[in-house]
This record gives C-alpha cells, structure tokens and sequence, in this order.
C-alpha cells in the first residue's frame, strides 16, 4: 500500500502546482502578470470595458481598478493597480 501512496501523492502536487503560477491575464498573445505597467497592460488588451479608482476608508484614492472583458466561455477580469502596477488579477464569475 505505501508504494502507491507517494506515487500519487507526487502525481497529485505536479498536476496541481502550475494552477497556484497562473496568476495572469492572456490578451491575444500577450499575458498579462504583476509588476506590469497601465500602459503596457492597456497596450496588451485594449480599451477595458471599464475603469474606476480605488478609495480608502478615508475616501482617498490609492490605486486604479480595470475590468476586461473574458470573450466567449471565458471569465472577465479585475486588474489592481497601485503605483501604476499590477498588484492584483482577478477572475470574476
């Protein structure tokens, strides 16, 4: 029994590890990832479909939020900007 045990204990965390890696968002053939600019991103995907900033409890703005549009079966995306870089891409439902 434990010769089967770390076999797919091994197979289970190589299948697993490259879903925890992709943090990103793919325009065309460009991929989108943290540390990127505005500028690049927006050059990378377009226009988004809409763009809000980001406010503190105190009402001050602290960063800048993009949506994009996912296109067909795909999810769209929330893209966090402080500093004028990616901190954060997430995929909304």
């Amino acid at each position: 029994m434990p010769r089967i045990l770390l076999p797919t204990v091994l197979l289970i965390a190589l299948i697993s590890a490259p879903a925890v890696q992709a943090d990103g968002l793919r325009c065309g053939n460009e991929l989108v990832q943290r540390g990127d600019s505005i500028v690049s991103v927006e050059k990378a995907c377009g226009e988004p479909m809409r763009k809000s900033n980001l406010v503190n409890d105190y009402g001050k703005v602290i960063g800048t939020v993009l949506y994009f549009e996912g296109g067909y079966g795909r999810s769209d995306r929330r893209v966090v900007f402080r500093g004028g870089r990616v901190v954060d891409i997430e995929r909304l439902r």
